[in-house]
């Protein structure tokens, strides 16, 4: 099954939440890639040098733009594709493939069940550790869980206030002690409060700031020590929190903690504020770790478990109505043009005619009509565009009208076609 046979099956709800959060990667680096593949008559190695120059400015990172292209090379070689067209899917397809890594991905965080569960979270300052903190304390909250904080990052000035501000506003319990205290004595009391009073999760906040990898480690590995005694087999997730905006500073901030612990999970804070969006690609192909969740917005209701699907949608949404061109969805598009093609103008109608009843080229189109192919591939992408949003909004329709609406008598369809139009 092919990624957009997969996704057709996605809550299309969270779908609009990942297409907006991701719309400056999509808008930014990615907005070239449609015209590049439209423009383009073949398939050549200019063609996927102006795609690896794409793809690296998106932020997926070097060696996995590399790969990528060296595999798209491979693929469209043994396949003899020759359409450049074509490659979208291909694209989005390989790019999945790389998300996967040949592994079933589960982004939920391995929580116990019935009993005690500890997070731990680490990262530099500034990446929104302790608002992710709060957002995951909220999520858990809403679980019905009973949430435990602990206030370990007692070294930056204001930490331990910013958290407690934050366990105030989402209605979970804090352990905190004064600015400069020892942050494995506030894990410690956390973990002991957390056994004896029966909470379900413990988040556990870490310092951001050590001067260097070897202060990490050993801070790192008394507070997992700490937490082990009190916790045995916890922490049960470490998770790194990244600023996404950062770019392949992040990569280097993941090899670094990568090397001092053993961070089982990523969070990706500001994916919506920063066009490199690709980054989530980067660090899944680079550094094997799953990335667990995503920023997509700054409300409690903002940080998304990760959905590779989801999430490579938002990178490519305005592929996936192309798409419907590509791949054998004729009859449903078809059905769509029988339906609702009375409410497309003249010149809309010729082009979709000319490409889907007389099975002209979009090379041939553009002769015909003396514009581009880019001209004739955006004039059908917006043809379908218009189709698919009038069937979501005659929802609203009994279905059995909807279904017989060509046949309607004039007087009804002009009643539809103003409802339509609101």
């Amino acid at each position: 099954m092919g990624f957009f046979d997969l996704f057709k099956k996605k809550d299309k709800e969270k779908s609009k939440k990942y297409k907006l959060g991701l719309h400056k990667t999509r808008e930014g680096a990615l907005a070239g890639l449609h015209q590049i593949l439209s423009k383009s008559s073949k398939i050549d190695d200019e063609l996927f040098d102006e795609l690896e120059e794409v793809f690296i400015m998106a932020d997926i990172g070097v060696d996995t733009v590399v790969d990528f292209i060296d595999e798209l090379r491979d693929e469209v070689y043994h396949k003899k594709i020759e359409d450049p067209l074509l490659l979208q899917e291909m694209i989005i397809d390989k790019m999945f493939e790389i998300y996967l890594n040949g592994e079933i991905v589960n982004a939920n965080l391995k929580l116990k069940k019935n009993e005690l569960s500890v997070v731990l979270f680490v990262g530099v300052n500034g990446v929104g550790k302790t608002t992710s903190i709060a957002k995951i304390a909220y999520a858990y909250k809403k679980l019905g869980k009973k949430v435990l904080l602990a206030a370990g990052d007692t070294f930056r000035a204001g930490a331990i206030e910013q958290l407690s501000v934050w366990a105030k506003r989402v209605g979970v319990d804090i352990v905190t002690k004064e600015a400069g205290s020892d942050p494995s004595s506030v894990i410690f009391e956390a973990c002991k409060k957390a056994k004896q009073e029966g909470y379900d999760l413990l988040l556990c906040d870490t310092a951001g700031r050590l001067q260097n990898k070897v202060n990490l480690m050993n801070e790192l590995s008394k507070m997992k020590r700490v937490i082990e005694n009190v916790c045995p087999g916890a922490p049960d997730e470490t998770l790194l929190v990244i600023d996404a905006t950062t770019g392949q500073n992040g990569m280097s901030q993941a090899k670094a903690f990568k090397e001092a612990t053993a961070v089982t999970g990523i969070i990706l804070t500001k994916l919506d504020g920063t066009s490199k969006g690709g980054i989530v690609l980067a660090i899944r192909h680079e550094m094997g770790i799953p990335i667990k969740y995503i920023g997509l917005g700054e409300s409690l209701e903002d940080l998304e478990v990760v959905d590779s699907e989801q999430y490579l949608y938002g990178l490519f949404a305005d592929f996936f109505v192309v798409l419907y061109m590509t791949l054998e969805k004729r009859e449903e598009i078809i059905r769509l043009y029988d339906t609702y093609g009375c409410l497309l103008t003249d010149k809309q109608k010729n082009y979709f005619e000319a490409y889907y009843f007389d099975d002209l080229s979009i090379s041939e189109i553009s002769t015909n009509h003396e514009v581009s192919r880019n001209a004739v591939f955006d004039q059908l992408k917006r043809i379908l565009m218009i189709l698919l949003d009038y069937e979501e909004k005659l929802k609203i329709v009994d279905k059995a009208s909807r279904i017989e609406m060509v046949n309607m008598p004039k007087k009804a369809k002009e009643e539809i076609i103003n409802i339509l139009k609101e």
